[in-house]
């Protein structure tokens, strides 16, 4: 949450892309995020089975788990796309999913660690 709050400046208005494992830090990380923002950190949730939360921060916080989509016909029919377009801050758990959603945002972001379970991470920008 740490260095969430410390690029927030860089990332603002931006769209992200995240990748890693489960438990890798991706939701943790945009709860930094949030909290610089104005928001409440603790309303952050991995929207998994949502698809993705909003959060009402300034700018507006779109927050966004590709986990469960299989192809990209699937963020068609969500309007990821044009959610990407709009005014706020995106987050993208699972960006790698989909080349195209890894072209089309502003960064990438690499979270390791040394498992799911140690208090460790490393963040990469990488885009």
């Amino acid at each position: 949450m740490r260095l969430a709050r410390e690029w927030a400046g860089l990332l603002r208005g931006r769209s992200i892309g995240m990748r890693g494992i489960l438990g890798a830090g991706k939701t943790v990380f945009v709860r930094g995020l949030v909290s610089a923002t104005g928001g409440d950190p603790w309303d952050v949730r991995s929207p998994t089975f949502t698809l993705m939360n909003i959060y009402n921060t300034d700018p507006v916080f779109y927050h966004f788990d590709l986990f469960r989509l299989k192809d990209v016909h699937e963020l068609d029919g969500i309007g990821f796309f044009d959610f990407l377009e709009m005014p706020g801050t995106k987050a993208v758990e699972w960006a790698d999913k989909f080349s195209d959603v890894i072209t089309e945002v502003d960064y990438v972001i690499l979270f390791e660690g040394q498992d799911q379970d140690s208090e460790t991470r490393t963040l990469t920008l990488l885009k």
